[in-house]
């Protein structure tokens, strides 16, 4: 048992384990196309499944837009009542205001003429 002997032995032994080494490569790359197709067959179930339901969300889309536009309005509606009530309210008061200090500006404009007409009888 020489040097050649090992020299064969162990060149033997590499190709055997080369030859395995390759058989398991194949049998893992066999498996994983098999993991590939499977995993294509259910992307493309859950995109079938995914289309079925557009129908669905197209209509609930249609359907939170109305009441989108309908609560829009009901609120526009409720905010401009409100806001005339006060406004109105407020140019009221205003036009009260408005009528009592000219009221009040007649009023100092007579006594002054009275006045006027006073001091012009006492001289």
């Amino acid at each position: 048992m020489g040097i050649e002997f090992w020299s064969n032995f162990f060149t033997i032994l590499l190709y055997a384990l080369g030859v395995a080494l390759l058989v398991s490569l194949i049998i893992l790359v066999i498996k994983l196309i098999s993991v590939i197709n499977k995993t294509d067959n259910i992307l493309e179930d859950v995109d079938n499944k995914v289309h079925s339901l557009d129908g669905l969300f197209s209509v609930i889309d249609k359907t939170t837009d109305g009441i989108s536009r309908f609560s829009d309005v009901v609120i526009g509606g409720a905010i401009g009542s409100v806001t005339n009530f006060f406004v109105d309210r407020f140019q009221e008061k205003k036009r009260k205001e408005e009528k009592k200090i000219k009221e009040e500006k007649k009023k100092e404009e007579e006594k002054k003429k009275e006045e006027m007409v006073k001091e012009k009888e006492s001289v």
